[in-house]
């Protein structure tokens, strides 16, 4: 089993590096200028997914983003999704049996992909091949993510971060960084 994964695992990095990601808006955006934001995430459990919608509603509350979208990468079968992940306007999913043979998400999240966010936030703290293929697809003027998740080539604004980083202080450094940004 191991050995399969393996495999998904090489075949689908060859595949995403042969994803044309050059047919984007690219332009820079503070979170106190963006009128939408897409949150990516993979979930762990529900403290995790909890997280997640405080980081919505403080999108929403602190800097006026009218649109926010989460969408979470949930590492099983779509008939052992934990309830708490019910499909809610804000908040996507989607599960292994989303994905292809080479662990590419499958055309279901194709509006997803096709939407111009202002910015696109990767909330991963570890590599994540799925959510690489989203963020590679993705039409966000502005991509943001960290050194942890082997992406560099696929972001506009990456910070440098420690592997012991949790969640909440990425974000408080995420927002640190993109408010104070002087864009032109």
């Amino acid at each position: 089993m191991a050995f399969l994964e393996q495999f998904k695992s090489k075949a689908g990095n060859y595949f995403l590096q042969k994803l044309d990601s050059s047919d984007r808006n690219r332009k820079g955006c503070t979170l106190n200028e963006a009128k939408s934001v897409a949150l990516l995430y993979r979930d762990h459990d529900e403290a995790h997914y909890k997280q997640i919608k405080s980081l919505v509603k403080s999108l929403h509350a602190d800097f006026g983003t009218q649109r926010v979208c989460a969408l979470g990468f949930v590492n099983s079968n779509a008939k052992q999704l934990p309830i708490y992940q019910a499909q809610k306007l804000e908040y996507m999913y989607f599960t292994k049996d989303d994905l292809n043979w080479h662990m590419k998400p499958k055309v279901n999240l194709m509006n997803f992909l096709h939407e111009e966010f202002d910015v696109l936030i990767d909330l991963t703290l570890a590599p994540s091949l799925p959510l690489q293929f989203i963020i590679k697809s993705s039409k966000a003027s502005m991509k943001v993510g960290n050194s942890l998740t082997q992406n560099e080539t696929d972001l506009d604004f990456i910070l440098e971060v420690d592997e012991n980083v949790s969640l909440d202080e990425y974000w408080r450094q995420v927002v640190f960084y993109l408010t104070n940004l002087k864009i032109k």
